[in-house]
């Protein structure tokens, strides 16, 4: 006979162990957990004194402890996608740490596997996006700003080597997975609670939107630029009590130079003012005279030469009554005195405008290498100048001189600076109708463009390739033209410029010659 209350007995001893054992289990996590964030903590101590190395290494403590690196993990449970999750965000701070360290290859290979770490958890969360659960909305949140983080910090690998298609692309996906984590935030003030406030998440949604607005810019995608630029601005505004910040004027600026670039100068000079107004009011000195230097520059564009002559003059009033640090002063003068004789030059009047044109010059030699680009600027407008009162010698003496000097500073001729000149007297020789010469320079200033930059080229070389091939056009040799038009084509797609790019828009124009224009314009659009 059973002796009353053995089954009970046996049973609650059971529920005991059972407690026990996830109490245990409990106790180790959190011991686990606790071990990971000391050794994070380490790796942040270790990155702030520089010593990249052994930060990295408790940075990889610190994931082994949470969980084993698997990549090929089926995801089955919300545990671990916290784990994935956890583990990422200390990815990102190793990838941060190799970019530090200058090991862009390491930093990349880090992101790939975040990327691939982060991919199956942002995918498993979405399938569950209905759930009400307040543990998964936190998980959901998490998953979705980490794969917006890896895209981004991709997005700026791609640009530093060039890549523009690429890190579009990227910056577009971060902006997806980041205002999807911010329609989590608004819907679920319970999960919002856990995390930054609103206005933070979307501050970040405003940097991703400049650096993608950045990229269509240079891309030559100007429209988009503009709208993109905006939005960052809008909600850059929204979140700021002080209406008009830093960033407010960064982004002012792109967005003016945005629609300088597509010709709309009412809208450009909008935002110039509203910079000017800000300027004033902080007596920020050296931004201000920029921006009246700019302003005078779409105002002679207008040929409103009365405003433009005043707003130049005022620029160069700024700097003659303050003193401003090291180099700013000279600098300023410089640009400003350029200014003053853009507008002179536009009404004409050439000789008050080459006095002007050789004051900034001299301002420039004397404070900047001979090889600086500002210092072959003033040259290039003093030449031009030259050019337009028919001294052509002069002109050329001038330029033969910068590169001779050129040549000499940096010890050889291949130098992207010596192009620039070269090319420069070789559309003097144009203007005097003497291709052949101009031909013989263009041709080198393309040899040494080459050298100095095998793989694109730039997109002065562009410039260079369309001399070329206009010059052949003019004199009748129709199929070598075309290799260079096709070349110049070649390098604006490595250059990753869109089909609106004005490069883009002017190389197809030289090309309308040609019968199978239509073809290439085709292609074109497939491939730009």
């Amino acid at each position: 006979m059973k002796a009353f209350g053995t089954n009970s007995t046996k049973e609650h001893v059971q529920n005991n162990k059972q407690t026990a054992h996830v109490k245990k289990a409990k106790r180790k996590n959190r011991f686990l957990k606790s071990s990971a964030a000391d050794y994070s903590l380490k790796g942040d101590e270790a990155l702030r004194k520089k010593d990249y190395a052994n930060a990295i290494r408790l940075y990889w403590e610190s994931i082994n402890t949470i969980s084993p690196l698997d990549e090929n993990e089926h995801i089955q449970e919300l545990s671990q996608c916290k784990k994935k999750c956890v583990v990422v965000s200390t990815l990102l701070k190793i990838s941060d740490t190799h970019l530090k360290d200058n090991k862009k290859i390491e930093s990349r290979s880090i992101l790939e596997r975040a990327e691939s770490l982060i991919g199956p958890v942002v995918k498993f969360d979405n399938q569950q996006e209905n759930s009400t659960d307040e543990e998964f909305q936190v998980v959901h949140y998490s998953s979705l700003t980490l794969c917006s983080k890896v895209m981004e910090t991709k997005g700026d690998l791609d640009v530093t080597e060039g890549d523009l298609t690429t890190a579009e692309d990227m910056y577009l996906n971060a902006l997806s997975h980041k205002r999807s984590a911010i329609n989590i935030m608004r819907n679920k003030k319970s999960v919002a609670s856990l995390f930054v406030a609103q206005k933070d998440i979307e501050m970040e949604l405003a940097i991703i939107l400049k650096k993608l607005g950045r990229v269509l810019q240079r891309r030559g995608n100007y429209k988009e630029s503009a709208l993109t630029y905006s939005e960052a601005l809008s909600i850059w505004q929204e979140n700021q009590q002080d209406k008009t910040s830093v960033e407010d004027t960064q982004l002012l600026q792109n967005i003016s130079e945005v629609y300088a670039e597509i010709r709309d100068y009412e809208t450009t000079l909008q935002h110039i003012k509203t910079l000017e107004k800000y300027f004033k009011k902080k007596e920020s000195k050296v931004p201000l005279v920029k921006v009246l230097i700019e302003k005078s520059n779409i105002l002679t564009l207008q040929k409103k030469y009365v405003l433009a002559m005043n707003a130049a003059t005022s620029a160069l009033d700024i700097v003659n009554e303050n003193g401003f640090e090291h180099n700013e002063g000279p600098l300023s003068r410089a640009s400003a005195a350029e200014q003053v004789a853009k507008v002179l030059e536009a009404e004409f009047k050439y000789d008050d405008a080459l006095l002007w044109h050789k004051q900034a010059h001299i301002i420039r030699s004397s404070s900047l290498p001979i090889s600086h680009p500002l210092v072959l600027q003033s040259a290039k407008y003093i030449a031009q100048i030259y050019c337009n009162i028919r001294e052509y010698d002069e002109a050329k003496y001038l330029l033969k001189e910068m590169r001779d000097r050129v040549i000499e500073a940096n010890g050889l001729e291949e130098h992207v600076s010596v192009a620039n000149i070269l090319d420069q007297i070789g559309l003097i020789y144009v203007d005097q109708k003497n291709y052949s010469a101009a031909t013989k320079y263009h041709k080198r200033a393309l040899e040494i463009r080459r050298i100095c930059n095998p793989s694109t080229m730039g997109l002065d070389g562009v410039e260079t390739l369309g001399y070329v091939a206009s010059l052949l056009l003019e004199k009748g040799n129709r199929h070598e033209a075309m290799t260079y038009f096709s070349e110049a084509l070649s390098v604006l797609r490595k250059n990753h410029c869109c089909s609106s790019h004005p490069l883009v828009i002017k190389t197809i124009r030289n090309m309308t010659d040609f019968d199978h224009v239509e073809d290439e314009l085709e292609s074109i659009s497939v491939k730009i």
